[in-house]
């Protein structure tokens, strides 16, 4: 339906440009169908009259109107309302999203959540609560969000609950939404010696039983980290993760038991990999009632990642726990610039959601509520003046098409144009999901439709023979239940779904020990969260296992150790009473023979504990794996010959519908020579298109040059974490560095010829902290060149790890200096 309306303003001022308007009320922009609407703004508007074009989810223009002035303000007025679907209110400067819903009614169903981020938002307390609102409103149940131990505990000997996430917390019982809750991080105080993940445990259970005590109105879930395989974890294996989990666990036992555990926010990575075989070693399963990972990827991708999670947990004898997917979302690369870029994400927002109730998840929490930017990407169901993004409609129309629902089966339509068809049973009868290829035309499902509705939620004719117009990517059709003949039951999704419908493993007792192992880093080659110890053979590791006991009466305890590693310093099974509420530690060494070295393989060190109390189970292990030849290059007095990048096995995709073509797409290779007073890299960029218009500290997302390097060869855990970054580009106003995020005035010529590009890039001495360089000096290297075709930054060739997503020297290549 087109609405056609002029709302007019007072006469004798004139037509003209006018300054960006904001809504006085943002909560007026979100209405039932049919429903007056009464729009106000706020902002000094240069010239008179404001116009307005109003459009609909598709971009069809469905009114133009005038904006009336009402003292300092200005209003819009829709007597008849709007019908149901999301509007685009476009003022010239501003754009206000309108979305048209009915309200959310009856029991919310919880397998819809929202990761707010509230916490960690720039927004008043006031938006919050409004926003919480909001989802309570439209029957999103539960939202997800942050905190930081240290806001709470700076100082061990004080707490303080008055601070900002207090009061963020008691948001949530006020406006009826569950809170799922994570955190990361701890106070310096507790972690002596790791970077992020706490040592004194006695101080931690502490910590999370105090917590739970305080939090315990507010909560219904908790994760036990966020994201541990990468930065927010310090690139450190499971096994530095799972005592401090294990405190929170048992400290909040004590004040919180009926709050659920979920480990750990994985990353989107495969789980058939190294960090989650080690956490399961490490008793990660044992104490938790969920699993919790993230998914930015398409959403047919989702099956094979759930599928992936099934078969580790199946491995692990856990096969019917609990899948909590607590990220998923669709990045805006363009910043919602366009009607059709909104469109995409919404369509993907609703398949993501159809195929995550297809698979079995128990909950789903899509990313994030407010306008959010990382780097070149956008996130948001919300605008920055608080009005609906159209994906916002698109999972609003998912929570009411799809809520309390089952997936039945895949629908045979014998339709090239329709990508998929899931179907999903209710009380009330059966609503198919149909995911097209390409909007247009119309489809004739074989089965009378009641009602048929867009990605947004608006209706959509339904012709007397039951055709439908296929005018979005993703539409919903209303049926009574369909008979199983038209329906495909042998799906993937069927098969997880069954699994997820198996009873869920109980959760074991927590153990009053929790064993920790500190393997000595000095002796360790290389670590990583995804390939754990690389260690040379013949080289004795120290490792030190502490026993804490985080009770008040002392456990008597069988300690049985067993690896395939030569193993000194202690008996393989001896007994040991743990004081209450200490601590025992005892000395292990563990050797790679050079047989094993030349099998290569993962060699695990492994520690169990048994009590007199044999309900309780506690394990911990770390695992080895030879350091083998790590990537060296030497570099001498005199530039070296040209290091090329490789091709597609050393490039990594960022935006999936822009892969890299071929090497005039993007190529590069490097020279590398040293003076006392600098070290010199001359790189050779071959690029089809150079687009490098952003200034510091966004030089890395266009066409640029980044250097990950570390001098000398650092011992401890925090001198390893450090490197020195800089970042090289030809912007429309020169070369141009930064130094980390700030501006950097190393010496750098950059000369665009063609196609090809040149760097000659000095990094002095004195700016890597170095007095000279030296033949024999070694230095960790990692080059990535970017490549940005004028749509976002596509993606990177890299040299060396370590430096394009996750930032870890560890993973860099050696340089030796000749």
């Amino acid at each position: 339906m087109r609405i056609l309306l002029t709302v007019l303003v007072c006469c004798g001022m004139a037509a003209g440009v006018y300054a960006e308007l904001l809504p006085v009320d943002s909560s007026s922009f979100f209405a039932a169908p049919g429903q007056p609407l009464r729009l106000k703004f706020k902002g000094a508007a240069k010239h008179s009259p404001v116009s307005a074009v109003l459009t609909d989810f598709t971009g069809e223009r469905a009114g133009e109107y005038v904006l009336v002035p009402s003292g300092k303000e200005y209003v819009l007025e829709l007597k008849q309302g709007l019908p149901a679907g999301f509007y685009r209110l476009e003022t010239g400067e501003g754009e206000f999203g309108l979305l048209i819903q009915e309200p959310s009614g009856g029991e919310p169903d919880r397998f819809f959540g929202i990761d707010g981020f509230l916490s960690w938002s720039k927004a008043s307390i006031h938006d919050c609560y409004a926003a919480l609102k909001l989802l309570k409103r439209y029957g999103i149940a539960s939202a997800r969000d942050r905190f930081e131990w240290n806001a709470i505990q700076r100082d061990r000997r004080v707490y303080s609950f008055r601070n900002p996430y207090d009061e963020m917390r008691r948001l949530y019982p006020r406006t009826g939404v569950e809170l799922l809750d994570v955190h990361h991080g701890s106070p310096e105080w507790a972690r002596p010696n790791l970077p992020r993940f706490p040592e004194e445990l006695h101080a931690a259970a502490a910590f999370w039983a105090t917590l739970g005590a305080n939090w315990r109105p507010y909560w219904k879930a908790v994760e036990i980290w966020n994201e541990p395989e990468g930065g927010f974890g310090a690139n450190l294996p499971a096994d530095q993760l799972m005592p401090g989990a294990k405190a929170m666990r048992y400290g909040l036992l004590h004040s919180a038991p009926e709050v659920k555990l979920g480990a750990a926010g994985f990353t989107s990575v495969d789980p058939a990999g190294e960090y989650h075989r080690t956490a399961v070693r490490n008793g990660m399963l044992d104490n938790a009632d969920f699993v919790s990972f993230h998914s930015y990827g398409e959403p047919r991708e989702l099956v094979k990642l759930v599928e992936s999670y099934r078969n580790w947990l199946e491995a692990a004898g856990k096969t019917g726990m609990p899948l909590w997917l607590t990220e998923i979302s669709r990045v805006a690369w363009d910043n919602y610039r366009t009607p059709e870029e909104a469109a995409r994400i919404a369509a993907e927002i609703a398949m993501q959601a159809a195929v995550g109730r297809s698979v079995g998840l128990e909950r789903i929490y899509f990313f994030a509520l407010f306008d959010l930017k990382e780097g070149n990407k956008t996130f948001g169901f919300l605008a920055p003046n608080r009005t609906a993004r159209a994906p916002f409609a698109a999972l609003v129309q998912s929570v009411r098409r799809l809520s309390h629902r089952r997936y039945r089966g895949e629908l045979r339509t014998g339709d090239s144009r329709i990508a998929s068809a899931r179907v999903f049973g209710g009380k009330d009868g059966d609503v198919t999901v149909l995911e097209v290829k390409q909007p247009g035309g119309v489809f004739s499902p074989g089965f009378a439709v009641r009602k048929a509705e867009g990605t947004d939620g608006r209706a959509l004719p339904v012709a007397a023979g039951g055709s439908v117009e296929l005018a979005d990517r993703v539409v919903y059709l209303e049926s009574a239940p369909l008979p199983e003949t038209l329906l495909n039951v042998d799906t993937a999704e069927m098969q997880l779904l069954k699994l997820a419908e198996l009873p869920a493993p109980e959760r074991s007792p927590a153990s009053p020990v929790v064993l920790f192992p500190h393997p000595d880093f000095a002796a360790i080659g290389r670590y990583s969260s995804m390939r754990n110890y690389a260690i040379a053979a013949e080289t004795p590791v120290p490792v030190a296992l502490d026993l804490y006991n985080l009770s008040g009466v002392p456990q008597p305890v069988t300690l049985t150790v067993s690896t395939p590693l030569k193993l000194t310093g202690q008996e393989t099974e001896r007994k040991i009473t743990v004081p209450a509420l200490g601590k025992v530690r005892l000395p292990f060494k563990v050797e790679l023979s050079r047989e094993q070295e030349r099998a290569g393989g993962v060699y695990d060190l492994d520690f169990e504990l048994k009590f007199e109390n044999e309900a309780f189970r506690e394990r911990a292990s770390l695992s080895f794996r030879p350091l083998g030849a790590v990537r060296s290059l030497a570099a001498g007095r005199k530039t070296s010959r040209l290091i090329p990048f490789g091709g597609l096995e050393n490039w990594t995709i960022r935006i999936k519908d822009q892969p890299w073509n071929n090497r005039a797409d993007l190529d590069a290779g490097f020279r590398l020579s040293y003076a006392p007073e600098a070290l010199k890299l001359e790189l050779e960029v071959e690029d089809d298109r150079h687009h490098a218009d952003f200034a510091a500290p966004d030089l890395w997302k266009g066409d640029s040059v980044q250097i990950g390097i570390q001098p000398g060869m650092p011992k401890t855990l925090a001198e390893r974490a450090k490197f020195f970054e800089f970042t090289v580009a030809l912007t429309p106003k020169g070369a141009a560095a930064t130094r980390g995020s700030r501006p950097s005035k190393i010496p750098a010529e950059v000369i665009r010829s063609g196609t090809r590009t040149l760097y000659r890039i000095t990094l002095p001495a004195a700016e890597l902290g170095v007095k000279e360089f030296r033949a024999g000096d070694r230095l960790r290297l990692s080059l990535v060149v970017n490549d940005n075709d004028g749509a976002g930054r596509k993606g990177f060739l890299h040299w060396g790890d370590g430096l394009g997503v996750n930032k870890n020297p560890e993973e860099f290549n050696q340089i030796v200096l000749q």
